[in-house]
């Protein structure tokens, strides 16, 4: 750890004073055998399990309707037998799940909307320093807290000694923003001068928001400083989006995966041998898999104890890598790339089509095709909507596509295509698979 980031970290602890802890005892456990990081795992989910059980009304309920204690969970095989958590749970019992030895006054409300259209809060305890695992994250990549970075987000309602607390401490960072829910050429404009001005060390937001910066810089042939790296987040990256985005920046893609619930739970390493889960801090599962290993992804929070998310079912889908660790010599384990979400699947005629292929589609087109959509309009009828590079050998690409599609429906579907001159994004947010019927 370097003099800068020991001196930022000393005036972070003034907002939250663990800071300095969590963030080394977060570098140290990465390096950890994988028995030593198995081992810590497990005893903070025991842990977290036993305060459950003990101080919040639902697990306690939960656990005790099914005859389940804590200590029947006494090895990682039984972990299964814990209930899961989904999201009605949290929607129809979010004051049961606070623990008695925390108040709401300890707790920040995170809203979501999500795939399903409902507001979901969840309580967040505002003492965990969950921005160490992003400055973690940043470490990997040789960037410090206080480098200079570019942000495209939706603006958060933080109040103004908030924000000048924050800019105090983060000093001498120069931070450039895109309001990823307004974007139009003068903010594109706008930010692009900012990454001119100041250089940033890393570009860091939404995957719809950087893809529409990424197209501006390329059909304007315009030329910005390369960050270390582009991380993205919020939805799928396709590897159009990838090639496209490290093209344009004149830098590699870094994919962190995380939930509005439940931040940073894994990332990329500049050997992008797969995402890092972060399994110190949040325990990863995946179950009902399909025959490509692909399964609903369960996750487990191992640092909030204020208002436990144990086996929260979020609707993501994904599956472990078959590689079981990266040459980089971290021991924390590998996930592959989020495909898709469990809402993103379509039922065409009793067949379903997994929301994880249909964000590949165009895997193959990266310079043919910028963006595109797949809606379904009815029981048997779907739209794909697509924002070309070119007219040159587009129908003979979009006919491989449809073959492709009727073949995976059976010849039940019928398939039309808008062509389109953009695809906008809800919220700064791309969204692959709509179903508007």
């Amino acid at each position: 750890m370097d003099i800068k980031t020991i001196q930022f970290l000393i005036k972070y602890s003034f907002a939250k004073p663990s800071a300095f802890v969590s963030y080394k005892q977060s570098i140290r456990n990465q390096f950890l055998s994988t028995e030593e990081l198995a081992q810590l795992s497990w005893t903070r989910t025991k842990k977290l399990l036993n305060h459950a059980y003990e101080t919040v009304p639902f697990y306690n309920k939960k656990f005790s309707s099914i005859g389940l204690h804590p200590r029947d969970i006494s090895s990682e095989k039984f972990y299964k037998q814990v209930p899961i958590l989904t999201k009605a749970d949290i929607l129809n019992n979010y004051d049961s799940l606070i623990s008695r030895t925390y108040s709401k006054n300890d707790l920040k409300d995170i809203t979501t909307g999500g795939s399903t259209g409902v507001p979901l809060r969840v309580g967040r305890h505002k003492r965990v320093v969950r921005e160490a695992q992003k400055w973690r994250i940043q470490s990997w990549w040789d960037i410090d807290p206080t480098d200079n970075i570019a942000t495209a987000y939706r603006p958060l309602p933080y109040s103004n000694f908030h924000k000048a607390a924050m800019k105090l401490i983060y000093w001498p960072q120069n931070l450039i923003s895109l309001d990823a829910t307004n974007i139009c050429e003068k903010s594109i404009k706008e930010f692009i001068d900012g990454l001119k001005s100041h250089q940033p060390k890393m570009v860091h937001g939404y995957v719809g928001a950087i893809d529409s910066v990424a197209d501006y810089i390329i059909e304007n042939g315009i030329k910005v400083p390369s960050p270390k790296t582009v991380w993205l987040t919020a939805s799928p990256i396709t590897t159009v989006q990838e090639k496209k985005i490290s093209k344009a920046f004149n830098s590699p893609v870094c994919d962190q995966y995380g939930c509005s619930e439940v931040y940073f739970i894994a990332a990329e390493c500049p050997n992008k041998e797969g995402l890092h889960v972060l399994s110190d801090l949040k325990k990863v599962e995946f179950i009902n898999k399909d025959d490509y290993g692909i399964g609903d992804l369960l996750v487990t929070d191992l640092e909030d104890y204020a208002f436990p998310l144990i086996r929260y079912q979020n609707g993501d889908r994904g599956k472990y890598s078959d590689k079981t660790q990266c040459s980089c010599g971290m021991s924390l384990p590998l996930m592959e790339k989020v495909k898709g979400r469990i809402t993103d699947n379509l039922l065409i005629g009793g067949t379903v089509i997994s929301g994880e292929y249909l964000t590949t589609i165009f895997d193959d087109y990266v310079d043919q095709v910028k963006r595109f959509q797949v809606v379904q309009k009815s029981e048997y009828q779907i739209l794909i909507r697509v924002v070309p590079k070119g007219t040159h050998n587009l129908d003979t690409l979009l006919k491989k596509i449809e073959y492709s599609l009727i073949q995976k429906t059976g010849g039940k579907a019928s398939l039309s295509y808008e062509i389109v001159k953009e695809i906008p994004d809800i919220k700064g947010k791309m969204k692959f698979v709509i179903k508007d019927f």
